[in-house]
Formats: structure tokens, sequence, C-alpha cells
């Protein structure tokens, strides 16, 4: 009866005569798998337990054997899992009795990744065919993608991990981030199209500012919290790399739209207004209107507000600062939505736009809301996230194989950027064998590189900057909108997201101190308005802060300049400084102009005739600069007392007023800087500003980590420095530094940037003798001249 008994489990691959069991919940490669195998009927005696591990590359990870004492059905077990290298693993159990071998079929588990994500991923959007899958690794492709539906399923990933990729969540909740851009809809923008549509067929109608959902409807956020929350929990023992929504924004990416008026929002806003205003008087008495009740507060639309005529835009811009608000705010829930299921796990925003007046792109707010970000790099966004988050992790698009996009992605990666995103909707990168194509071979060597340590390196060390702040304004964003728009009068509306940042001189002067800092071979970080208002700015190592066209500032933070100048800080500004209040309000006078000693007979900004003269010809720091190229900006600006100008146009407009404030001083340049983005790519016609900006800061006490020229001495434009630490360790990246693409066609003139093509050889001054290898090549440079680099 026994062996009878014997033989039936011998032969019989039913589950139910012995199964494994393993406990549920993830595991780590810290932690032991723990299971049962369980029998049909209990045994009892001295047998053999075997547990064969295997994992999905094909490898046997480990196989264990030990006595065990059987007592009844049940034989528990455990596994140390410190060998795990694969995701998908298989067990197999064996147990033999005396001459009688009992298998239980074989059983999945995964091996949860513990690791923190500080090395690059190159991601694939769209997953290839089943059987090309694994050959991506050809291409150096780590991890994948997931959305939608899919990404709530707990084997929505299987294309993925099956071949022991990792990957990422999108797209978990759009129909509330991104309606008005949403990936469900045929040509993604048919609800913002209508909207359009609906309002001008009758601008007198408000409810083609309904946002659908509304942010503040609290049904529509459950839901789309709901979502997250089943993403989050079906995905979690895979621990994706992060979570996240594409391209939302408040209407269609940062398209102008005075979403939201619905009755939710309006009430929102109306306690968010007796915060700001302490009651509806001081509503009224800000925004010039004359409500007799709070809830008949209403903001100005972009039409009502350009119909008004004056310079008191408050009652549009709280609109939109509110907007940008509800953004951030709608944001943060679902960032601490994705905490709240797996409080390892990171949520944030790919596809993210410039910062803009609308769509709720405010990177201040935004940069205390998320942990992650895939910003579209454009409007210096990318600088801007780096300098408000360091250590939040930022990813790229990628696209393509040529020069530029390999430029671009190191450009990226000495940013600190720990990722590219590769989209691909026809699978361009493998041929149907699973071989690389010529696209694919172009670019391998690349991602291989990049995820061959260096990105991992950086990580683990501190981006340096030089004490140079650069003034992010939100308010002046919002501003500028309303000065670059209100000529084109009802116009405004055919605008759609693209000429937003195509046709921005605001975006444009952005950029443009951008390089002008960055060819004076200096790093810099930005500074916000909530960081000058809350004093943080005070503790900071700042020796010259600038102010790119600063027209929106609030009280605070002109006091807060003020305390900078004085304790010895170089302040800078180029026009318009501080004639708003941080509401878009005009003001009798700017509120910095005594600091900086200027007087105005108006506010009028009229660019003059190009040709800058010395004013004297006293020899200091900036006398022999030419700026024949450069133009004044406000025609209406004169040098008050204790100030001294030191050029001025053919109409005796002055440029660069200085004034001295103990060791402190006031630099007022009453210059357009616009251009220089693209002027340094085609000629030397910016070489008087940037010449003129890095006189200033030599004269401020900021001093070059390195002394980089051409190899004969002369100065060198379009190189950047990356200066990264860690302890004595210093790495110094250089790289050519092309002028980003701020949304110009690819074939656009401006993208040719002949002025800073070619070969180029330079000389690096380091300073002191130092011990010196190619990072990149791994050679010591012991037996090469010092500071020597060849591009």
């Amino acid at each position: 009866m026994f062996k009878n008994y014997l033989l039936l489990f011998l032969f019989s691959t039913n589950a139910l005569a012995q199964t494994l069991q393993i406990e549920k919940g993830p595991v780590t490669r810290n932690d032991r798998l723990k299971g049962t195998l369980l029998l049909s009927s209990p045994l009892s005696g001295q047998g053999r337990l075997t547990l064969t591990w295997t994992d999905s590359y094909g490898r046997t990870v480990a196989v264990e054997s030990r006595k065990v004492t059987l007592k009844d059905k049940a034989m528990p077990f455990e596994l140390p899992l410190r060998p795990a290298v694969a995701l998908l693993n298989y067990l197999e159990a064996e147990l033999t009795l005396g001459k009688a071998t009992v298998k239980a079929p074989r059983m999945e588990f995964i091996v949860t990744p513990s690791e923190p994500w500080d090395d690059y991923q190159v991601i694939m959007y769209y997953p290839y065919k089943p059987e090309q899958q694994a050959a991506l690794r050809q291409l150096g492709v780590t991890a994948g993608q997931i959305q939608n539906v899919s990404s709530r399923k707990p084997d929505g990933a299987a294309i993925w991990w099956k071949d022991n990729y990792r990957f990422y969540c999108d797209q978990m909740a759009f129909e509330f981030f991104a309606p008005y851009h949403s990936p469900a809809i045929p040509g993604k923008e048919r609800l913002m199209r209508e909207a359009k549509a609906l309002y001008k067929a009758d601008r007198s109608r408000k409810d083609a500012f309904f946002r659908q959902p509304c942010f503040h409807d609290p049904e529509a956020e459950a839901k789309a919290m709901e979502k997250i929350r089943q993403t989050v929990s079906a995905q979690m023992r895979f621990k994706p790399f992060l979570h996240s929504t594409d391209e939302t924004g408040v209407a269609n990416l940062i398209e102008a739209w005075d979403f939201c008026l619905c009755p939710l929002t309006l009430k929102a806003m109306r306690q968010w207004l007796l915060e700001q205003y302490g009651s509806l008087e001081g509503i009224n008495q800000q925004w010039g209107t004359r409500f007799t009740r709070l809830e008949e507060v209403v903001p100005l639309t972009t039409d009502e507000m350009m119909k008004r005529g004056d310079d008191n835009w408050s009652a549009w811009a709280d609109h939109r600062t509110f907007m940008n608000l509800t953004f951030a705010q709608a944001a943060r829930k679902a960032s601490e939505t994705v905490k709240s299921v797996d409080p390892t796990a990171i949520g944030g925003l790919v596809g993210a736009q410039a910062p803009s007046a609308f769509g709720g792109y405010d990177y201040w707010l935004l940069s205390r809301a998320i942990d992650v970000i895939e910003p579209y790099n454009i409007g210096v966004n990318r600088e801007i996230w780096r300098s408000f988050a360091p250590h939040k992790p930022a990813v790229t698009t990628g696209f393509g194989a040529d020069a530029m996009e390999i430029w671009r992605l190191w450009y990226q990666a000495l940013h600190g950027d720990r990722g590219v995103i590769i989209y691909d909707e026809q699978n361009r990168y493998l041929d149907a064998s699973g071989k690389l194509t010529e696209l694919g071979a172009r670019i391998a060597p690349t991602y291989r590189e990049l995820t061959g340590g260096i990105v991992k390196q950086l990580q683990h060390m501190e981006r340096l900057n030089d004490p140079i702040a650069v003034h992010y304004s939100h308010p002046s964003i919002t501003a500028q909108w309303m000065i670059e728009h209100r000529p084109l009068g009802e116009a405004w509306i055919e605008h759609q997201s693209r000429p937003e940042y195509m046709e921005s001189d605001f975006l444009r002067l952005r950029q443009s101190v951008q390089y002008v800092l960055e060819d004076s071979l200096q790093q810099y970080y930005f500074v916000s308005y909530a960081q000058l208002e809350d004093g943080t700015f005070d503790s900071m190592d700042a020796k010259v802060m600038i102010l790119p066209q600063s027209v929106a500032m609030s009280s605070q933070e002109a006091k807060a300049l003020r305390r900078f100048v004085e304790r010895g800080g170089w302040l800078v500004a180029d026009s318009r400084t501080a004639l708003m209040d941080a509401h878009c309000k005009r003001l009798p006078k700017g509120q910095l102009d005594d600091l900086f000693g200027i007087q105005r007979i108006n506010t009028d900004f009229a660019p003059g005739p190009p040709g800058l003269k010395p004013v004297q010809a006293s020899a200091d720091s900036a006398s022999g600069i030419n700026l024949e190229n450069m133009s004044t900006a406000e025609p209406g600006v004169r040098v008050g007392p204790e100030a001294q100008a030191r050029y001025q146009d053919s109409r005796g407009t002055p440029a660069v007023i200085m004034k001295q404030h103990g060791k402190g001083k006031t630099v007022y340049l009453n210059l357009l800087m616009t251009n220089y983005y693209l002027q340094r790519t085609e000629s030397s016609t910016g070489e008087g500003l940037l010449r003129l900006v890095a006189g200033i800061l030599q004269e401020a006490g900021v001093s070059r980590p390195y002394g980089i020229t051409r190899t004969k001495g002369q100065p060198v434009t379009g190189v950047e420095v990356h200066p990264w630490r860690c302890g004595n360790l210093r790495l110094l990246g250089l790289h050519r530094n092309y002028s980003l693409n701020i949304g110009r066609d690819g074939d656009d003139y401006s993208w040719d940037q002949k002025a800073l093509r070619g070969p180029l050889e330079l000389t690096v001054d380091l300073g002191k003798p130092v011990a010196l290898y190619d990072t990149r090549r791994k050679v010591s440079w012991e037996n090469k001249p010092l500071g020597r680099h060849t591009e």
C-alpha cells in the first residue's frame, strides 16, 4: 500500500498532488524567499528537499539541497535571494523520500529591485515585437514603458519584465491632467479646438472656459487618484522607475486659454483671494473693480483685460497664478497618492513644457510638488529644474541618431540626467530579425557608454555652481505674456501651444542670459521669487544676482535684493525692472530705481539705434569693449544721483549705469540682450555683450574655476564647463555648447550654428598640479601635457 502511494506521487503532475506556494508580497535581493511545498496527503520520515532556482536569462542561480523531516502535508522552506540578477525567476522543488521522488511544477517569482536609481537608463517608449524584445539590449536599452489600462493590470508590463527590463508607468491619469491634449482622442487636441470654436462664436460667453474635468471637482480628482493607486499597486513588485502622466497642462500644454471659470474653481479662488487681500475691499482696490459681494468676484478673461486697456492686470494675472497653484496642487496630490501605496515610489510629469503664463508650468511650484520630471528642454526649464531640485531625477526624450542628437544626450547627462526615453513609434532601431539597423548601430555606442558607469559616477557627485544667481520670476513671465500679446488684440486666440515658445522674446532673453554666462565659462543657478520672499536667498553664496527683465516683483523680493546689495552683492538688471507688483499692477515708479541709481521720465520700452560709445575715456575694466551692435532698451532712463553711466547711445540714452553701495554695487545695463542666443551661433556680433558681462563678473569677484582658452591663448566661445565634485575628486566635463532648439523647425537657418562648428583645440589651466584621468577613454594622462584637450 505504501509503495502504491509513493508511485502515485512519482508519476503525478497534477498541481493538486504537490504544489509550491510562495508567500505573497514583494521580495528583494536583501530578503529570503519564503514558501511551502504542499503535499496532497501527510507524510512522515526523513527525506531530502532540493530547490533549484533558475532565471529568465537561462542561468541556474542556485541549487540547495537539505535534509528534512516530514511530519505533515506542508514542508516550509526559505531561500536567500542575494544572488538574484533577473526580475523573473523560477523555482522547482524536488522531495526525495527513500527511493521515491516527488516533484512540484515550476513556479515563477519576481525579485523586486532594491537598488537606487543612480545610473543612466535607456528607456524604449514603445515595445517591439515579443521576439525582438531581448535584442533591444544590443542597442543599449535597459527599460521600457507601459501606460493607461495596461499599467493597472498585474501582468500589464509582461512584455518588458519577461525579458528582464524594468519600466516606468505613464499616462496614469491623463483624463484628469491632460484632457485637452489627450492620447485617447485622435489628434489629441479636439476638445481644445472645440472650446475655442465655442468662444469664437460668442466671445461674451464664459462656459467655453469651464475646464472638463475641473481640477476642483472632488469626484473627478477621486477617480484620477484611484487609477493612480491601482497602477502603483499592480506594478510595485517591479519597482517602476517612475509614475507619470505625459504632456499635461491646464489646457492644451501651454496654449493660452482662460481655464478655469467653472463654479467650483471660482469658489476656491475667492477664498484664496481673501487670503491674499484680506477682504472684498482689498480685492477691489488691487484689481480696480467694484464688486459688491464676494460671490460676484470673477477674474477678467484675456479679452476683457486687453479691452480694459490699463496697466493693472491683477484681475487677470491672479487667475493665472491661482491656476498655477491649482495645477501644482493636483500634481502634488498625484505624487502623494503614489507614495501612499508605495513609500519608495516616485511620481511626476513627463513631456513637461516651458515656463509660461498659461498651462500651469511654474517651475518653483512644480519643484516642490513632484519628485521626477522629463522636461522638454525649452525656455531653460532644465537649468531651472536642476537649480530648484538638484537631487530629484530628470530624464530627456530621444529621437534619432544624428550628430546633434548624440551631442544633446551628453549635454543632458552632464546636467545630471538619469536617462533618455526613446520615442520610436515605428520600431526603427532593429530589423525584423532583431539585428541593429543602420540607425541603431549609430546610436548604440552612445547609449552603451552612458550606461557604462559615467553617469552613475556623476550621480554620486555634486554639480558645482559659481556664485551667480539668476532671478526666476514667474509673475514676470505672466506680465511679459501680456506685454507681448496685447498688440495682437483678439488675434491672441489664434496662437496654439507651439508659438508660445517659438515667438516669445522673454523666453529668448532667458536663454540669452543662460548662454552669455556659459560662454563666460561660468555656471550659475536660478533663484525663485519665493526663495527671495522667504529669506532663503539670504543664506546663499551668490556674489552676483541677475534680473532679466524682472518686471513684476513683490515688495518682499525687493527688500531681499536690497539686503543682498547691503551685504556686498552685485545686483545686475537689464531693463523693465520691478515696474509692477507681483500681481502685475503697474506702479508709479520702479521699486528698485533708487537702488540702481536711475530716474525715469517715462517707462517706455523702445530699443534705440545700435551703437554705444563710452561716456568717458577712463580706463576701468569695461573700457575698450566694442558695443557697436548693442542698443539701449528704455529711452526714458536717466542717471540719478551718485550713479555713473559707462556708455550711451547716439540719443544720449545711458547704459551700464553703476552705483556703489558700501561693499555692494548695482548695475543697470539698460540694454537689449534678447538676441544673444542667436548671435553667438552665427558670428561674433554678440562678443561685446559677452565681454561686458564677463568683465562685470570679474569686478564682482567671481573667479573662473578653470582657465580655458584656445591653444594660442585666444578666448573661446561656445564651450560649456561642467564642474563636479566628490570630496577631493573633481570631474570636469567640457563640450561644445550649441544653442538648443527653442521650437524652430530643424531645418531653420538658425539651427546651422556655423560659428560654433568645426574642430576646436583647447588649453585647460587646472590651477595646480593634479593627477589627471580621462574618464571616457579610461586612461591616465601621466605622459601627456597637463590640461591639454582636443575636441
